[in-house]
């Protein structure tokens, strides 16, 4: 583990993996590629020169969809009957996200919502039910107890 706090490291200008327990706590500067396979921890302003990526994770289709946010921030679902997003776990304020909904072969299924995801007007949208469509649900953790979402309806490939 390391741990950077003046400014002969506020620059990350060599290819270098993190791994879990990293702590910055001066600005970060990243210019060239920089993995952390881990928790990093930044306690001051982060500057990435180049594209910021992470892993779209598949969530598990059940009729409760559960979404483990301490494994990314973008989520995709295949809906193969009438669902619940559920409660997510753990849930931080200041993360966001997207999860993308796709509609099996079939088509029709409907997703409910439990109570902490928050709608406009507190009315979630009806997804698109056409076979394969795709709709996006974006996400902010306001509160432990409330995740503002908007919803983007039938993308098209």
């Amino acid at each position: 583990d390391i741990s950077i706090g003046d400014a002969r490291y506020a620059t990350l200008s060599v290819a270098n993996t993190f791994s879990t327990g990293n702590t910055f706590n001066g600005a970060v500067s990243v210019s060239a590629a920089a993995v952390f396979t881990g928790t990093a921890t930044f306690n001051n302003t982060v500057h990435v020169s180049g594209a910021a990526k992470g892993t779209i994770i598949t969530l598990t289709d059940a009729a409760s969809v559960i979404v483990s946010m301490a494994k990314g921030n973008t989520f995709v679902v295949t809906l193969a009957g009438n669902r619940t997003l559920g409660l997510p776990s753990p849930v931080t304020p200041g993360q966001s996200g997207l999860i993308y909904i796709y509609q099996d072969g079939t088509g029709s299924q409907t997703l409910a919502y439990v109570s902490t995801w928050c709608f406009a007007g507190g009315t979630p949208p009806t997804l698109t039910t056409a076979a394969g469509a795709v709709d996006a649900l974006s996400y902010s953790v306001r509160t432990s107890a409330a995740i503002d979402t908007t919803m983007t309806l039938d993308l098209k490939q």
